[in-house]
């Protein structure tokens, strides 16, 4: 439950559901354990040439599998969301235990 509370894109109030809402163009602080997942993420998606990418919520938020309330992305949604994708606009100042999305549109998950 902890872990959930902290990393889960889709849920109110977990850290990563904060930082989706509230880190376009203004720093918001984070944990250690936070800014950790992010820096690695972010070294995979450059290691894999964006193959895996932290940002994968900027288009994946459009579909779901949710029983009884199943969606699948258009192809205008999903044209839409590309030009936001991307690991690189996640920034992370370990000084100062802050992440920033560069992007308005960009959410991790």
């Amino acid at each position: 439950e902890r872990v959930e509370g902290v990393f889960t894109d889709w849920k109110p109030g977990s850290v990563i559901w904060e930082l989706n809402e509230r880190a376009q163009g203004a720093p918001v602080t984070a944990a250690a354990e936070v800014l950790d997942l992010l820096d690695r993420a972010s070294a995979v998606s450059a290691e894999t040439d964006g193959a895996f990418d932290v940002t994968y919520r900027t288009v994946g938020r459009y579909w779901s599998f949710a029983a009884g309330n199943e969606r699948i992305a258009s192809d205008t949604e999903i044209r839409a969301a590309l030009p936001h994708l991307g690991f690189r606009n996640v920034v992370l100042d370990r000084a100062r235990s802050t992440v920033r999305l560069a992007d308005a549109e960009t959410r991790i998950g």
